[in-house]
């Protein structure tokens, strides 16, 4: 291959690396050019390209903050009225839920988190 032909390649491989495509997730702090998210943080509720993501790794006060696959449909599982994380499902009312709507209008609910209830959706589908 010739030296010219490897350079275009090289190129096309950082760019489909670092920029944002079709169904790409984009980084919540680039400003200007759209950068593909790598990770998304739930505690931060944003996505992050490699470069803004390193805070995450090196500071102590990112320590506990929970970094998942970049999430393109972040805000459809954030709670409207409370602005945290819908990581319950609610039974009685079949929907996700926020920990604060546990004590607010799901109060005596049969609540599950929604993981737990994903695995068995999911075990039910098999049997």
């Amino acid at each position: 291959m010739q030296r010219q032909e490897k350079k275009k390649l090289q190129a096309a491989s950082t760019s489909a690396r670092w920029y944002t495509g079709p169904g790409d997730v984009k980084c919540d702090s680039c400003t200007g050019i759209n950068r593909k998210a790598l990770k998304t943080c739930l505690v931060c509720l944003a996505s992050y390209c490699e470069d803004h993501l390193q805070p995450h790794y090196q500071s102590p006060a990112f320590k506990k903050h929970k970094l998942v696959e970049a999430c393109a449909e972040l805000q459809e599982k954030i709670c409207s009225e409370h602005d945290k994380l819908m990581e319950i499902y609610c039974r009685t009312d079949q929907s996700f839920i926020c920990y604060l709507c546990t004590m607010d209008q799901h109060r005596g609910h049969d609540t599950v988190v929604a993981k737990a209830e994903r695995t068995e959706k999911q075990l039910q589908q098999f049997r």
